[in-house]
């Protein structure tokens, strides 16, 4: 079929657009349509005023003349799953901290060259990690005959509890030294916020949260006289990706810029943050695993929009075991994003679209403010009060979430219908919040 040109397309200036748009939907002026709202902030659908459009900085993982190139992850537990993960196009193979902690990552990656794959251990209180990749490292340098350098990170989260005393500082210390001597090409600390997304807290007060965590940490490191070994260039964060495309693409964005707004506030030389996306399971359920693909890939192109550095699609059937199809479905949405979409070409694709800046703006500054708020609060940098308020955010989140429709217990089948308390919010011990899934929500007691 012959591909036709924009001369072959009219050119309507944008008051000749607004009239033919006002036409078609029958609404005298576009300022009409009633706006959306998400989390609680209102989004017109249309406004003819330009929008501000700063876009986006810079990434870690490519420059800009690249693209929009990420890191393809999984998490992965087994040798024989890393085996068939990274021949099917993985780049970053997540670990989780039970697996660093019962297995010898010798054996768990025996055959693997370590030199081109990306590794990232969740949980730094693993026992032996670093030692054990260290051993790989080594092995591998023996064989090839060569020094190698290893990329990835084991991200010290600066949200949890504990840091606030003597021992946890003397952990987070520890650990930040201990890596970046040893694995200089690795990111050592940040801040998760995928478990707060996923327990049903909102973007705004999460994205203020993850800031109040980096810039704590940070003074408490100022105040100890240790802040010269607490590189910026060393953070990851970490973001939970839901199926609103537009809106979830837009708080990536808003998490980058206010990434590079904190650092010019605490008078630091802006450096790209690495941002982790995983797609969120807040709505997966488990009578109806095959629904979640399509999830799924919203949120995997969400993930992208907003220009995450790693992107983690989890499997339609994580509720049900997690088959091998179901994780190599996961990886397959991500290559055909990669090399049938094209969408690794294009730098912050949504730069000057009127609505994606204006609701990366609105994010921003909400949460700027309020992160401004709770900086200055003496009652929120530690004990009951903070974690008060962050419950209170998060039961106000479920109860959005629910009044938008999210939560549908119709669909669920009869004997997987119970009542659920939205204010039942349970903690790690690292005092975190647990997930709130839909079957959570549920609270099924016949499955």
């Amino acid at each position: 079929m012959e591909e036709l040109g924009s001369e072959h397309f009219n050119h309507l200036s944008q008051t000749e657009w607004e009239q033919e748009v006002s036409k078609s939907l029958n609404v005298k002026d576009l300022s009409d349509i009633e706006s959306f709202q998400f989390e609680g902030v209102d989004l017109a659908i249309w406004r003819s005023d330009a929008p501000n459009t700063t876009g986006i900085p810079d990434r870690a993982i490519a420059s800009r003349s690249e693209g929009m190139p990420w890191q393809i992850q999984q998490t992965l537990t087994t040798p024989d799953e890393i085996s068939q993960g990274l021949s099917h196009g993985i780049q970053g193979v997540r670990i989780p901290q039970s697996v660093c902690a019962s297995t010898d990552l010798q054996e768990l990656l025996d055959g693997v060259y370590p030199e081109m794959v990306a590794f990232h251990f969740d949980g730094p209180e693993s026992s032996g990690t670093l030692r054990s990749l260290i051993r790989v490292q080594r092995k591998r340098e023996k064989t090839l005959g060569h020094e190698i350098a290893l990329g990835g990170s084991s991200v010290f989260d600066v949200l949890r509890s504990d840091l606030e005393g003597a021992e946890g500082q003397l952990a987070f210390s520890r650990h930040i030294q201990a890596w970046d001597v040893a694995m200089p090409n690795f990111r050592s600390w940040g801040a998760d916020g995928y478990p707060w997304t996923e327990a049903g807290m909102d973007a705004i007060p999460l994205l203020a949260w993850m800031l109040v965590g980096l810039d704590a940490q940070w003074q408490r490191s100022k105040a100890n006289g240790d802040e010269a070994g607490l590189s910026a260039r060393r953070v990851s964060l970490r973001w939970s990706v839901g199926t609103e495309v537009m809106w979830e693409a837009a708080k990536l964005r808003a998490l980058r810029r206010l990434w590079s707004r904190w650092l010019d506030s605490i008078d630091l030389e802006f450096c790209p943050v690495w941002i982790d996306a995983k797609t969120s399971t807040i709505r997966h359920e488990s009578w109806n695993p095959e629904d979640n693909l399509l999830r799924n890939a919203a949120s995997t192109y969400a993930a992208v929009l907003g220009a995450a550095d790693g992107i983690e699609t989890v499997p339609h059937d994580a509720f049900s075991g997690s088959m091998p199809a179901g994780k190599r479905w996961a990886r397959n949405v991500q290559h055909l994003l990669v090399e049938e979409s094209r969408l690794n070409l294009t730098f912050d694709p949504l730069h000057g679209s009127r609505w994606a800046e204006r609701a990366t703006l609105a994010l921003e500054e909400e949460a700027w403010s309020l992160f401004q708020k709770w900086r200055a609060d003496p009652a929120f940098q530690g004990g009951n009060q903070r974690l008060s308020t962050l419950a209170s955010e998060i039961r106000s989140g479920r109860q959005r979430r629910r009044e938008e429709g999210m939560f549908r217990p119709s669909d669920a089948p009869k004997s997987k219908k119970a009542s659920s308390d939205l204010n039942e919010v349970s903690w790690d011990a690292f005092g975190r919040p647990k997930p709130w899934t839909l079957i959570e929500h549920l609270k099924l007691g016949n499955a």
